[in-house]
């Protein structure tokens, strides 16, 4: 990771606020993202990336699944390579997207609400990302209003070479994608795209320091956080509408 990176601990949510402001204030952020993530170890690659394999191998994965996704879907995507990706990354096929959303609370929830047993003893954290200079210091071929473009419009030349494998490019860009899903709706998800290459961490970049601040909660805080965020209404059911994390939500209120 780039040792430039600012890092800062939060014991509570107006800890939160008071970093949010140093980071706009201080580090220059213009716009903030933000990736929680349940063990601070974790680094920021997409789900490609972690199976150590080519990401070219998307494209076979596309295949396949534009194939026989099909019969199951309620609604046919547009034939678009980037609108069946989203579709690919909410079912959980490995893709060369990256998910952030634009809200610090339902950022923090995925830092300490979802969380599995293997991580009850592990330090969380909360990734922010500027997605304007990230954009700027990479990216080349917007025009000023593209600097945060929608992957899904076809007029935005700087992102339509990220979906072949033939064309070089080096770096990750942050992107809006299509609304095709409740769940994207309800985490006002956005997404970094990473491009096909070998593996690649965002923090490892060599000018991330200008684009990303990491924000650690110790382990001994992180039930009074998730008891913050439950207070202020951030639930399993809010993150994910349905009946699945309904259960949970309705468990966590009988049982604790």
């Amino acid at each position: 990771m780039n040792e430039n990176i600012y890092i800062h601990n939060i014991e509570n949510i107006q800890d939160l606020l008071g970093q949010l402001d140093h980071i706009k204030a201080e580090l220059g952020f213009e716009k903030i993202w933000f990736r929680g993530v349940a063990d601070t170890a974790y680094g920021l690659e997409p789900s490609i990336f972690r199976r150590a394999v080519n990401p070219a191998i998307e494209k076979d994965l596309y295949n396949k699944f534009k194939v026989r996704a099909l019969p199951f879907l309620d609604q046919e995507p547009n034939d678009n390579y980037w609108e069946w990706l989203f579709y690919m990354q909410h079912y959980g096929v490995p893709t060369r997207l990256l998910d952030w959303s634009e809200s610090a609370l339902i950022g923090l929830a995925f830092s300490v609400i979802f969380r599995e047993e293997k991580h009850q003893d592990k330090d969380a954290a909360l990734w922010c990302l500027d997605p304007i200079k990230l954009n700027r210091d990479f990216v080349k071929g917007f025009k000023p209003t593209e600097i945060l473009p929608n992957i899904t419009d076809p007029t935005v030349q700087g992102v339509q070479k990220y979906s072949d494998p033939e064309i070089p490019v080096d770096y990750p860009v942050a992107v809006y994608g299509p609304q095709n899903n409740e769940r994207i709706v309800a985490q006002k998800g956005v997404f970094t795209l990473f491009p096909f290459k070998e593996r690649l961490k965002l923090e490892d970049l060599p000018t991330s320091h200008n684009f990303l601040a990491k924000i650690i909660i110790r382990n001994a805080e992180i039930d009074r956080i998730k008891s913050q965020l439950i207070t202020l209404g951030i639930t399993e059911t809010l993150v994910y509408p349905g009946l699945d994390y309904l259960a949970d939500e309705i468990k966590r209120e009988v049982f604790n």
